[in-house]
């Protein structure tokens, strides 16, 4: 057993992510991400594709949207509303969208709108480089599979809480 892989996984499970640990030789971090609500539809295919896909965006410094499905769509696209293109563009060049998103009347204000495509790969985020490799079993920087919880952690009192 490993004690930090325990405790890295405790803390993923029940949302204290620790800070980020540079890596020696790692990359400048990129820009910070400009502010935007952030909602993500899965199109691709990929199981739990949007959940992780806004999960990574929110650990980018996004805001989290909606996370749905979507009907099976050919591409990623990346629409935005009034005051987002900053925020879509980062997200589109992210995702390898060209053209860095279109804006859209649909899209309420402040908003990006990512409809997951059939090329979307879920995020390596252990790479570090955050343009996505995985194929639905990603891991995060962590080494912690990204996992998805139908709800909260209970509280068994006094602040500890239950472990199922």
């Amino acid at each position: 057993m490993s004690v930090p892989q325990v405790q890295r996984t405790v803390q993923a499970l029940f949302g204290h992510d620790p800070a980020p640990v540079a890596k020696p030789g790692a990359p400048a971090d990129p820009a910070p991400a400009a502010h935007a609500v952030v909602d993500v539809f899965n199109g691709s295919g990929v199981n739990h594709g949007a959940a992780i896909e806004s999960k990574a965006l929110v650990a980018a410094g996004y805001t989290q949207g909606q996370v749905g499905d979507h009907s099976l769509t050919g591409a990623t696209r990346v629409l935005y509303g009034a005051g987002a293109g900053t925020a879509a563009a980062q997200i589109a060049a992210r995702l390898g969208v060209s053209g860095g998103g279109s804006s859209s009347g649909a899209v309420t204000a402040g908003h990006v709108e990512v409809i997951l495509g059939a090329g979307f790969t879920a995020p390596a985020t252990d790479s570090g480089s955050g343009t996505g490799t995985g194929s639905g079993s990603a891991s995060s920087s962590s080494g912690t599979p990204h996992l998805v919880f139908q709800g909260p952690a209970v509280e068994g009192g006094n602040g500890i809480p239950c472990v199922d």
